[in-house]
């Protein structure tokens, strides 16, 4: 456990995510906390015996697919509006034309689920562009949002293909993880690393009890789904988090008027669930007042959660950059609880 400035009540946060361990919500868990690039607390809790241990991330994953995408955007490869259509033509068969970048970054593009590709398919990259291809849309662009839990990925790695000529993870090094130094963040995972990724643990109030042998296959094959397959740290998280900076003087990994854009609100309403979104461009934004980032009603937040078990956020205000990782999976209600109450803690004691 590493603890730096005095000044900022960091015991408090301790006690927090003690009193979690305690009452036995994870028993594995790491929490990083960065104030304008400067580590504030690193805590972390490992019940296996692993040195430099990666968590799987499940859907903060989404973050690191779409920085890809801007800094794709950056370099004026693509934009935003662009249609699908103009990087991979196929796409455009059954009524898929008018479907943009943006669409899927900010999850209307009409294609969220995936339930027709039978699980044998998943690794086999070629067969999942073929489904994509032959896909009718469930609603037209920008009419409804429904989550993209895999599509997102799938599609979003195609385009960065098909504009780079190499593999997802190939780009995904030479634009977000080499340039951030960003060692431990990971879509295809060597051998020698295998060992490192951390077990999953079902809660009681978990429903799908075969998710962590699924991933751990997934992982153990080398089967890349980059909307949720990525393992990674909290530390990781937080640096890369803390790069999306408006304050930083330089060069900069992303430039002011990029962050601006994706931090605004590009898509707002309620999903076929019931639940109500505000997403950026690949992040999600605080949606009402009872929000995951414990954030007040008008914060500039950006961040995602992973799947029951993980949640990373960025203040864009404060400069706060926050990732806390465990490998207990929860339902979404009592994972939102337990994270939410630790992040009002925590922009409490940081301000």
């Amino acid at each position: 456990m590493k603890l730096s400035n005095s000044k900022i009540k960091t015991l408090e946060i301790e006690d927090s995510f003690n009193f979690l361990l305690k009452e036995n919500y994870f028993q594995t868990a790491s929490l990083s906390i960065k104030v304008k690039n400067l580590p504030i607390i690193n805590i972390n809790h490992i019940s296996e015996k692993i040195i430099t241990p990666l968590f799987p991330i499940m859907s903060i994953s989404k973050m690191f697919v779409a920085a890809v995408i801007w800094r794709y955007y950056f370099k004026g490869y693509i934009d935003w509006d662009d249609p699908i259509i103009k990087f991979w033509p196929e796409f455009g068969k059954n009524g898929k034309e008018k479907i943009s970048v943006k669409h899927v970054l900010s999850h209307t593009s009409g294609i969220p689920y995936h339930d027709s590709l039978p699980l044998k398919d998943f690794g086999d990259w070629g067969r999942i562009i073929e489904w994509i291809e032959d896909l009718k849309p469930h609603n037209k662009p920008s009419e409804r949002i429904e989550y993209h839990s895999l599509t997102f990925g799938w599609i979003l790695g195609e385009i960065i293909s098909r504009i780079s000529g190499k593999s997802f993870e190939e780009t995904f090094i030479e634009e977000v993880s080499k340039p951030l130094k960003l060692s431990n963040t990971m879509f295809l995972i060597p051998k020698e690393k295998i060992s490192k990724i951390l077990h999953l643990k079902v809660s009681n109030d978990f429903d799908d009890i075969y998710l962590p042998e699924k991933l751990q296959s997934i992982h153990k094959y080398n089967i890349i789904l980059p909307a949720a397959s990525a393992v990674s740290t909290a530390n990781d998280i937080c640096n890369f988090l803390s790069s999306i900076s408006i304050n930083k003087n330089g060069q900069e990994w992303l430039p002011k008027n990029i962050i601006s854009e994706i931090s605004r609100c590009h898509a707002e309403g309620i999903d076929s669930f019931g639940k109500y979104h505000r997403i950026g461009l690949g992040v999600l934004l605080p949606a009402g007042i009872n929000n995951k980032y414990g954030a007040p009603r008008n914060s500039k937040t950006i961040g995602h959660g992973g799947l029951g078990i993980a949640t990373a956020w960025k203040d864009l205000d404060s400069e706060i950059s926050v990732s806390f990782l465990t490998t207990t999976l929860h339902s979404e209600p009592i994972k939102k609880e337990i994270h939410q109450d630790i992040f009002k803690l925590i922009r409490s004691v940081i301000s």
